[in-house]
């Protein structure tokens, strides 16, 4: 039998805008039966992906806690991630992270509104004056110790450069990729890549703004593997 999903209430979710954060999700199952098979669960993940279903609960709720998919493990969690990333077209990605390893969540419109409440000029000022980001990426060999990124790596500018380009043909692709992000770049003489990422004058509507936070939510997916009593 497939496996199929149903709602239940996460226990301390908030309510932003009628949208819980984080929206729940777990396996529906009978008093007797088990946490069905990994394999399972991930074509099942795999297939709520595709079907949109899980790109809409992201955009409305931000966060999607999903339960009841297989026993708890960084094996089990990997599969079952990377089934449910691939199959809403995004390939997952991969950090290791230099410490603890927990990853808070918060509704960006709701902390907007905080800001707009608590620190007004600060968001008169970025009305006014816009938001960029400055950000330089070394070269390859030349990586600090607490920041192994450069920009030739596969998750910065680096995904379409063979062993055998020469370093005008590496430049090209490299730029080629960063024009994507953005028109605002240079080589430093040190062979780092700078840019700077522009948000544009936000003299409209605030409400445009707190709508650019919320996106940032809407990335986020929480899977939590937990084993099933019975």
């Amino acid at each position: 039998m497939a496996t199929e999903f149903e709602t239940f209430e996460v226990p301390g979710a908030r309510s932003y805008f009628g949208y819980a954060l984080p929206y729940g999700l777990q396996v529906r199952q009978n008093e007797t039966s088990n946490a069905p098979p990994v394999a399972e669960s991930a074509a099942a993940l795999r297939a709520l992906g595709e079907s949109g279903k899980l790109q809409e609960l992201l955009d409305q709720h931000g966060a999607v806690l999903i339960r009841g998919v297989g026993r708890p493990s960084a094996e089990t969690f990997s599969k079952l991630v990377g089934a449910a990333e691939q199959g809403r077209g995004s390939r997952p990605h991969v950090q290791i992270g230099l410490a603890g390893g927990a990853t808070p969540i918060a509704n960006s419109a709701n902390v907007f509104e905080k800001v707009q409440a608590e620190i007004p000029e600060l968001v008169e000022e970025i009305r006014k004056r816009g938001l960029g980001m400055k950000m330089v990426f070394r070269a390859p060999g030349d990586e600090a110790k607490v920041n192994q990124f450069n920009w030739a790596g596969e998750h910065s500018f680096g995904q379409e450069l063979l062993p055998d380009d020469d370093d005008a043909t590496t430049r090209q692709k490299v730029e080629r990729q960063v024009k994507k992000l953005t028109s605002d770049f240079k080589w430093n003489d040190d062979g780092s890549l700078e840019l700077t990422q522009h948000i544009p004058d936000l003299c409209g509507s605030m409400d445009l703004l707190a709508d650019m936070a919320l996106l940032e939510t809407l990335v986020l997916l929480i899977l939590r593997i937990s084993a099933v009593t019975v």
